[in-house]
C-alpha cells in the first residue's frame, strides 16, 4: 500500500510499505477514505521531536471502511464506515478509568513516535487500530467522510475545552486565536453561550468566525483586551479560550 513517511526534517515521501496485519484479537484493520493534516504534524516536520523514528507514517485524523477486525473486537465489524480517535488507549488503567486517556499507560498517538510508542498513522491507504472497540467509532449515514475528520481531533478538542472551561448558558466566551480547533470552539461554544468574541489578526479567520457567530476583534488593529471590556460593559469575559 502507499504511504506518506516522515523520513527526516522537512523530508516527506510517498513509500510503499506492507500491507497493516493484525497482531492482537483487539486490532482492527481500516481502509482509510479521507484524512487531514494537523498543526502538530508540523512539529516532527521540522524536526522538533526528540527520538522520533524516521519513516514514521503520518495522520491522526481520518476516516474509512473497516477491512477487518480481530475476534476479540464486538462492536465494530467489517463494512462499518468510521471515525479514529486521534489516540489509542486501552480503557482499564487508572488514567482511564478516572476519565484521562490521553494519559493512558499505554497511550499513543496515531501517526507519531518519540513522544509515544510509535503508532503509523491515517495518511495511507490502510491503517492498523490498536484497540478497534475504544478506537472507532461508527459514523450516521448522513454525516460525509469530510464533517467525520473533525471529529477526530479538531472538534473533539474544542468540545472537549468548553466542556472543561464550564460554559454557561449566557456567558461571553472570548477565543483568542482563530486557528481551526479555535474556530470549531466558536461553533461549540455558541451553543451555550450569549455571545462569543472571536479574537485574531487573520482577517480571513475573522471573517470565518463572524460566519459562525462570533464577534470578530482584530488585534492587529486594536486593543483587544479593550475591546473586549467595552463588549462587556468593563466586566471582561466569563471564559476566555486560547
Amino acid at each position: 500500500m502507499r504511504a506518506l513517511r516522515l523520513m527526516g526534517p522537512n523530508e516527506l515521501k510517498v513509500d510503499e510499505v506492507p500491507d497493516p496485519k493484525m497482531a492482537d484479537s483487539k486490532n482492527a484493520v481500516l481502509e482509510v477514505t479521507k484524512t487531514a493534516i494537523c498543526g502538530a504534524d508540523l512539529i516532527p516536520y521540522w524536526g522538533y521531536v526528540p527520538g522520533w523514528e524516521w519513516g514514521t507514517t503520518m495522520g491522526h485524523e481520518f476516516v474509512g471502511i473497516v477491512k477487518d477486525v480481530g475476534s476479540g473486537v464486538s462492536l465494530i465489524k467489517p463494512g462499518d464506515r468510521v471515525v479514529s480517535s486521534s489516540m489509542t488507549s486501552c480503557g482499564v488503567c487508572w488514567a482511564c478509568r478516572h476519565g484521562m486517556q490521553p494519559q493512558c499507560e499505554k497511550r499513543a498517538l496515531f501517526g507519531f513516535s518519540g513522544a509515544y510508542p510509535r503508532l503509523d498513522g491515517g495518511q495511507a491507504e490502510m491503517v492498523l487500530i490498536p484497540n478497534a472497540d475504544r478506537d472507532l467509532w461508527v459514523l450516521p449515514a448522513e454525516i460525509s467522510d469530510e464533517a467525520g475528520v473533525f471529529v477526530a481531533d479538531i472538534l473533539s478538542t474544542a468540545y472537549r475545552g468548553v466542556k472543561r472551561a464550564h460554559v454557561k448558558l449566557g456567558d461571553t466566551v472570548a477565543v483568542v486565536g482563530c486557528g481551526p480547533v479555535g474556530l470549531m470552539s466558536i461553533l461549540t461554544a455558541r451553543l451555550i453561550a450569549g455571545r462569543v468574541i472571536a479574537v485574531d489578526t487573520v482577517p480571513a479567520r475573522l471573517e470565518q468566525a463572524k460566519a459562525m457567530g462570533a464577534i470578530p476583534v482584530d488585534a492587529s488593529t486594536q486593543d483587544a483586551v479593550a475591546a473586549v471590556m467595552e463588549l462587556t460593559g468593563g466586566r471582561g469575559a466569563e471564559v476566555v479560550m486560547e
